[in-house]
């Protein structure tokens, strides 16, 4: 293994570290032929202290990383609660993103995005989806039990500077969405309307 070789002629502390990361990897190879993907994905986090790190990151991207790896492991419960099968490749499968996303479709193409990734761009008619409140504006701990929890004033300023990007990309049409439930980490959850949604004149509002 190559960077095994490395490990070798780093020496030291750095070749300890290496050899460390590696007998990681081999130990989570050999675990991974028994267990299902979420019982993968959890034992890597707390070998790597991934999440953990990523809670300590107060930022707004700092809790959308948490989210995301909340929502992954979610995929990877749901994935073996409906199929039965602890096959990690089988998952991996699933959840990959296994087209291009300039691929196809021409003008005529619905392009799905970030808002971060929206910046800049316009469009005929938008979507803004998830307008719930713990999901834009983002709670502060994402979780099942935390999903309708405070958030702080220096981000939800950021939210809503999120929001006005999103709500401006539109050219004629805007649609601005939430759903009354959703299910989140493997369980369904009641939403109320995003702050944001309450903050707009209701004369330029219409109802659908």
């Amino acid at each position: 293994m190559a960077l095994a070789r490395v490990g070798d002629q780093a020496g030291g502390a750095v070749g300890k570290r290496i050899s460390s990361f590696i007998a990681m990897l081999t130990d989570l190879a050999v675990k991974a032929k028994e267990m299902n993907a979420e019982q993968v994905l959890r034992e890597t986090l707390d070998k790597t202290g991934l999440l953990e790190f990523f809670e300590k990151d107060e930022t707004p991207e700092g809790r959308s990383r948490v989210e995301n790896v909340q929502e992954l492991l979610a995929s990877a419960r749901q994935f073996y609660e409906t199929t039965g099968l602890d096959d990690v490749g089988a998952w991996l499968d699933k959840v990959a993103l296994v087209q291009p996303l300039d691929e196809g479709g021409g003008n005529e193409a619905v392009s799905l995005m970030t808002v971060h990734a929206a910046k800049g761009l316009e469009f005929p008619c938008v979507f803004v989806c998830g307008l719930e409140h713990g999901l834009f504006p983002l709670s502060q701990r994402p979780s099942a039990a935390t999903y309708a929890a405070p958030i702080g004033r220096e981000a939800l300023a950021e939210e809503r500077r999120l929001m006005y990007v999103a709500m401006t990309r539109a050219m004629d049409k805007l649609h601005l969405c939430y759903a009354a439930t959703r299910m989140r980490y493997g369980q369904t959850v009641a939403g109320r309307p995003s702050v944001f949604l309450t903050e707009l004149p209701r004369s330029a509002i219409k109802l659908l």
